[in-house]
């Protein structure tokens, strides 16, 4: 499959795949001899997988994703700070922010926050009503309004473009918020 789609001199690739398959697809890659950029899915934003591929990673590897990878390029701001809070619990444990931690924990804290609301015999029904109408909550990914973007509560304004710095150990974002120029 590499082979033929190097042969159709591409300017980048799309490989939405993540965990084992990603890794035969950028083996595939490196093997192919192509050397172009490479987007791939967020789901792939582990310190792990990053050191596991290494040795045959694409040269320029993209990954869209939410504001949480942006953290020293956000202007100051309700993100920003609940970012700082996120950041700091992790380095206590001696951690780093990947996708991994970065999915456990704003919809911990939503749910928390509904039963401080709605108390502790909330019923399940109860707890989704009230999530449902929650707007402008401020988390690591951006900030929720699950009235606009019902069952996730962030839109692609909350989305930006990261790229793996292999030197550096880490994603660096190359895009502002909504996938526009960094400011």
């Amino acid at each position: 499959q590499i082979a033929r789609i190097a042969a159709a001199n591409p300017q980048a690739l799309i490989a939405w795949s993540t965990g084992a398959p990603i890794g035969t697809v950028f083996k595939g890659i490196a093997q192919s001899g192509l050397s172009i950029p490479v987007v791939t899915t967020d789901g792939n934003m582990t310190y792990p997988q990053m050191q596991q591929y290494a040795s045959f990673m694409p040269q320029e590897l993209y990954f869209p994703t939410s504001e949480w990878a942006a953290y020293e390029a956000l202007p100051p701001g309700r993100v920003k700070q609940t970012q700082k809070v996120f950041i700091e619990t992790l380095q206590t444990a001696n951690m780093k922010p990947d996708r991994a931690s970065t999915l456990a924990w704003d919809g911990p804290l939503i749910v928390i926050d509904a039963l401080r609301h709605l108390g502790t015999q909330a019923t399940a029904a109860q707890i989704r009503d009230y999530i449902a109408h929650l707007r402008g909550v401020a988390g690591i990914n951006g900030i929720y309004d699950f009235k606009t973007s019902p069952q996730r509560g962030l839109t692609l304004m909350d989305a930006v473009v990261t790229r793996w710095n292999p030197a550096k150990q880490a994603w660096e974002p190359v895009s502002g918020p909504s996938g526009g120029p960094m400011k």
